[in-house]
């Protein structure tokens, strides 16, 4: 991501945690059933290779909670005082930046998890930005508490567009 002259940061913004969260607790609770095995196999025969058996299922598991956690882990949202920026991680080699300048921004949608929005914990959801062109949108999964995401960015949009009349 380069800056342009004159472009700052303002807010950078991680995924909620709690999503990540349960995605590794599904993950360990998957990997019980493994573990079982090995231990059954392990037991019918010599030590050594129960050892290589457990040391197989963690590293499948290690590398799984791994690929999760990079994912989930590296991607935010910065906004600047020019633009919305989506820096996402598909793998640990590639990366995808989504960018919205605050000109061709349209609208900006969220969706909370209903009831559950009002606890701090579980206050998380979706953030989608739609622009001028039609095939750029930008949305950010898991984004923490997107009504207050949203108003950022609109207070942004609306402080860039005062700026912008101030020097025509």
């Amino acid at each position: 991501m380069h800056l342009s002259n004159g472009e700052e940061i303002k807010y950078t913004i991680k995924r909620h945690k709690t999503p990540y969260f349960f995605r590794i607790f599904w993950v360990l609770v998957a990997s019980l059933p493994a573990y079982g095995l090995a231990y059954l196999i392990g037991s019918a025969t010599s030590g050594g290779v129960f050892a290589i058996l457990i040391a197989i299922v963690s590293f499948v598991f290690g590398m799984i909670v791994m690929i999760i956690s990079l994912d989930f882990l590296l991607d935010k949202l910065i906004i600047t005082n020019r633009r919305v920026i989506l820096e996402d991680w598909k793998n640990i080699f590639m990366r995808v930046q989504d960018e919205a300048k605050f000109e061709d921004i349209q609208d900006v949608e969220t969706r909370e998890n209903g009831v559950f929005a009002r606890f701090k914990s579980l206050d998380f959801g979706s953030l989608k930005i739609e622009t001028s062109a039609s095939e750029t949108s930008i949305s950010y999964k898991n984004c923490p508490d997107p009504e207050g995401v949203k108003h950022k960015i609109f207070e942004q949009v609306a402080f860039h567009n005062q700026k912008r009349q101030k020097e025509h």
